[in-house]
């Protein structure tokens, strides 16, 4: 068993999480409100960011750490300036249904949003206008993320569908079929050739990120639906968060788990994961409202963007929100 190096725990219930470029912070919605803690410290930085009128489905960090914005269940999204906690505009409108995924692009002039009202909205982050009409994903759209190279976007939907679309002409490229439930989460490896994706059926799958291509079988492990799904910087490794209370790690080229399965949320289904950008640390987030930082250097000795051998961080410390 491996157990976390450090756990927040917030007094909210959590259902989206992303981490700063840098690390240095974890930005996550809690209930309606938008809540921002250090890393290091466990503190949180600013007071609970008020506006939305519903849950907090999704948060994304922009590349330059300006800004973040949060997606929810009141069909709008909001844009927050990541050093004062105000927000930076009037929300986005026009989704007609729960907003359940938003993400930047890699070279942060654009947003992406995903909606239950079955569109894919494409914002330019400079004017905050929408680019050109929705894309008409045809089903519920659960998960979007945008390839490295900014040339595709791929949207994880209620079909059981993968769906990659051309980002300048907005046209379907080609779906990816193979999951029998809805696909929940979606991450791109960092070289762009690859797509991993988790679903309500239990499984990840990975997949050519060029044809949409299933490699290999589907990977089994998780006992209930899987939530969230991240690569790690180098490829090597994938992380998976599941409402079976397990976070697990793979390896990516065997598609075997690699090492026992991360506990310390053990009575709460997961609700998101994500590498720093460094590999140091995995970050996982729960319902129930904790946030832990796994030491990837004590779990994995052999991963390549770990902390140099050294101090590991073997217990658990535990900081309230204040």
């Amino acid at each position: 068993m491996t157990f976390p190096a450090r756990t927040i725990q917030s007094n909210n219930y959590l259902l989206a999480l992303a981490i700063t470029p840098d690390g240095a912070r974890i930005v996550a919605g809690g209930g309606n409100d938008a809540l921002v803690w250090d890393t290091r410290t466990g503190h949180k930085l600013l007071d609970p960011l008020e506006g939305h009128s519903n849950m907090i489905l999704s948060v994304a960090v922009s590349p330059d750490r300006r800004t973040f914005a949060s997606g929810a269940g009141d069909k709008n999204i909001r844009i927050w300036d990541s050093e004062t906690g105000h927000a930076v505009m009037e929300p986005l409108t026009g989704h007609a249904d729960y907003v359940q995924s938003v993400v930047f692009s890699p070279d942060g002039h654009l947003l992406v949003s995903g909606s239950d009202d079955k569109t894919i909205r494409i914002w330019d982050t400079r004017t905050w206008q929408l680019v050109g009409v929705p894309i008409q994903a045809g089903s519920d759209v659960n998960s979007v993320t945008v390839s490295p190279d900014v040339t595709k976007i791929a949207a994880g939907c209620d079909d059981h569908t993968i769906k990659m679309y051309d980002t300048t002409t907005r046209t379907l490229l080609f779906q990816c079929v193979g999951h029998t439930n809805r696909v929940r989460a979606l991450a791109f490896s960092t070289d762009g050739r690859f797509l991993v994706s988790g679903s309500s059926d239990c499984t990840l799958c990975i997949w050519d990120a060029a044809t949409g291509l299933l490699l290999g079988s589907p990977l089994h492990g998780h006992t209930n639906q899987v939530q969230s799904v991240a690569f790690s910087l180098d490829g090597r490794y994938i992380a998976s968060g599941s409402d079976d209370k397990a976070v697990r790690i793979w390896d990516a080229r065997t598609r075997q788990t690699h090492g026992d399965q991360l506990l310390g949320q053990t009575n709460v289904m997961i609700c998101a994961v994500a590498f720093t950008l460094d590999g140091r640390f995995l970050v996982s987030g729960c319902y129930g409202g904790s946030i832990n930082l796994w030491d990837m250097h004590s779990h994995l000795p052999n991963f390549q963007n770990s902390r140099q051998p050294g101090h590991n961080l073997e217990i658990e410390i535990t900081y309230e929100m204040v």
